[in-house]
């Protein structure tokens, strides 16, 4: 078992947190169906930030290991 280091977590989460997000989206009522597509593309960007800020990160780890 590997220790992740806490800015892992904290992107981990993040981006756990903003599936969640979506997922309440879909399953959730709105007056229209362009007001849910809308809310759902926002929750999606916010998730693909919170995507590619992981990756990032993740690659200073082996960036450092290299070095």
């Amino acid at each position: 078992m590997s220790t992740k280091c806490p800015e892992c977590k904290r992107l981990e989460l993040a981006v756990q947190v903003s599936i969640e997000e979506i997922h309440a989206v879909v399953k959730g009522s709105f007056e229209t169906v362009g007001e849910k597509l809308n809310r759902l593309f926002e929750k999606q960007d916010i998730r693909d930030k919170a995507t590619q800020s992981l990756y990032a990160h993740k690659k200073t780890h082996f960036q450092s290991v290299a070095s």
